[in-house]
């Protein structure tokens, strides 16, 4: 099979990991969306994937606790 694109970036909000919560991070969901991924990444696409974390915290308020630079997380699947 013909793949259409090699690579691909995959944007998810914060949003879209909360699942039917009203805050916070679903295991459910996010498990859901790991499958989804692993099923395109064994097609041989490379998946590139960021992923939102406006629910889990904001920049602003980091800011007024005196947070000077944003810190970044690589989280390796």
């Amino acid at each position: 099979m013909k793949l259409k694109y090699k690579r691909v970036l995959l944007k998810i909000s914060g949003e879209a990991l909360m699942g039917d919560e009203s805050f916070g991070i679903d295991p459910s969901t996010v498990s859901r969306i790991t499958k989804e991924i692993q099923t395109v990444v064994k097609l041989g696409v490379e998946v590139c994937l960021v992923v939102g974390g406006g629910n889990i915290f904001r920049a602003s308020q980091l800011k007024r606790q005196g947070l000077k630079e944003l810190l970044v997380t690589t989280w390796v699947c």
